[in-house]
């Protein structure tokens, strides 16, 4: 089997444990990963952009270099003119940058400007999903540089969309938007059913209970 086929596999099978070892030995690995980013199935893209992390937060510490241009393709992947579906590429931009950051005081603004984008309202949720949940994963670590996003992620805590509304109450929570808390607290009794990516695979919770973990970073 060849490094290729090894790696979609180990993605495939959700072994990502397995993924910093290969970086180690290769810097192809994201290059591989970039087409599992537009697989059919969701779970296989989440996996993918995870993997992406992982594989850039090593490569990043022998060739930055290398881990910019991975980025420099994802952010082309996201333009219209690229001609992909662009769905697994929102997160795994915010799993590469969150790892640095002064790449992510750099590429947040990029996703920040999608959520508000005029055009992101319709149709569009897949990528809307990957957006909130990378400013999520990036406000974990630096909510500084996330907080330009806070009021386009409020916004999301009314969208039609039960995932949507779920993912915007984690995120805010992750980046510890207190001002946010109110709104987020007027979810804690939705029952509609969301989805959101945790250990390797993606889970249903209710809105509500999604709010109400949020609320628990926002105390204080």
């Amino acid at each position: 089997m060849s490094f290729k086929q090894d790696l979609i596999k180990i993605v495939e099978q959700g072994n990502l444990d397995e993924i910093a070892a290969l970086a180690e030995e290769s810097s192809s690995v994201p290059t591989v990963l970039m087409s599992r980013l537009f697989a059919a199935e969701a779970r296989t893209r989440w996996r993918a952009a995870d993997a992406m992390g992982r594989a850039c937060e090593v490569i990043g510490r022998r060739d930055p270099s290398k881990v910019r241009h991975v980025l420099q393709r994802l952010v082309w992947a996201l333009n219209d003119e690229s001609g992909t579906t662009g769905w697994g590429v929102p997160q795994a931009i915010g799993e590469v940058i969150r790892s640095d950051v002064g790449l992510a005081r750099e590429f947040a603004p990029l996703l920040v400007a999608y959520l508000e984008h005029e055009d992101v309202a319709v149709g569009t949720d897949v990528l809307v999903h990957g957006v909130i949940y990378a400013l999520g994963r990036i406000g974990e670590r630096w909510p500084e540089v996330v907080r330009d996003g806070i009021p386009a992620m409020r916004a999301r805590l009314g969208d039609g969309d039960a995932t949507t509304r779920g993912l915007a109450a984690w995120a805010l929570g992750r980046a510890g938007a207190r001002d946010a808390r109110a709104q987020v607290e007027a979810l804690s009794g939705d029952g509609a059913q969301a989805e959101r990516y945790e250990g390797g695979e993606l889970v249903r919770a209710e809105v509500g209970v999604m709010a109400r973990e949020a609320l628990a970073g926002l105390r204080g």
